[in-house]
């Protein structure tokens, strides 16, 4: 007997309300080279696309990399996308003034209203 107080999702009011929660403009960064004019060439990053999103630290634990033969520990952040995005881990994003470069995307999942991209500020 099923229970009277028994709440039915519907995933498009569950996909609204956290469309709702993604203030911010994510833009999607690709890298290109560029000529410089003396046969070598020069890193730029490209703008591919746009999605409304969130950015959040991380729950995981810092990144710990080697910088001038000294550890140097980086947080970690979240950046909370539309479900079924899929980005690259040579792209880069860009909230506002602030870059940062993808580590992994969450694995897809059979109710998602969010994807979950991992990142660290560059």
């Amino acid at each position: 007997m099923p229970r009277p107080n028994t709440a039915i999702i519907d995933p498009a009011m569950a996909t609204m309300v956290a469309e709702n929660r993604r203030p911010a403009t994510v833009l999607v960064l690709a890298p290109t080279r560029t000529s410089d004019g003396m046969g070598g060439s020069t890193p730029t990053w490209t703008q591919v696309a746009s999605f409304l999103g969130r950015v959040f630290a991380s729950n995981q634990q810092p990144a710990n990399t080697t910088v001038g033969g000294r550890p140097d520990v980086q947080q970690l952040w979240t950046i909370e996308g539309p479900p079924g995005l899929s980005i690259s881990k040579t792209a880069r994003l860009r909230v506002g003034s602030t870059d940062y470069a993808v580590i992994a995307d969450d694995e897809p999942r059979s109710f998602s209203t969010a994807t979950h991209i991992l990142c660290y500020e560059v």
